[in-house]
């Protein structure tokens, strides 16, 4: 028969290990959270407002982007109270001339986009998707204007 002092040791053991494994479990939560940056991983922002922008103060989409403009803007709105994270393509037919990963904030974005020389004049669609998805697209026509 076990001893009084034997189970009281025991039971100290055994709270030990119990409090140890609370504190490793929160150690890993926090490393994950630190190397998540806090990460959501439920987003309710969605882009209600979406296209082709040649400024970058005012929400004026277009249609029509000249050369000479040197770049444009993609340009919306994002509601909700999260962030959007996603990943921003331009394409011409399906040849992709243009991309970036990024993670819009809640309210108006313009994400500046340079006219470099793999953009000739034609038509032109921007999207932006998220895990596969498309959540908002934009058709636009590049123009020689000089």
């Amino acid at each position: 028969m076990q001893s009084k002092q034997h189970t009281i040791e025991k039971y100290i053991n055994w709270s030990l290990n119990v409090i140890g494994a609370a504190i490793l479990s929160w150690l890993v939560i926090v490393l994950i959270m630190w190397m998540t940056k806090g990460a959501v991983f439920v987003y309710d922002s969605r882009i209600t407002q979406f296209g082709i922008c040649l400024e970058d103060s005012t929400f004026k989409p277009v249609d029509v982007v000249p050369i000479s403009a040197g770049g444009f803007y993609v340009c919306g709105l994002v509601e909700g109270t999260t962030i959007r994270p996603g990943s921003l393509i331009v394409r011409r037919g399906t040849s992709p001339v243009y991309g970036e990963s990024l993670t819009l904030p809640v309210g108006y974005f313009y994400l500046r986009v340079p006219l470099t020389e793999a953009f000739i004049p034609g038509a032109y669609y921007t999207h932006i998707g998220y895990a596969r998805e498309t959540l908002v697209e934009a058709r636009f026509v590049v123009f020689k204007d000089q």
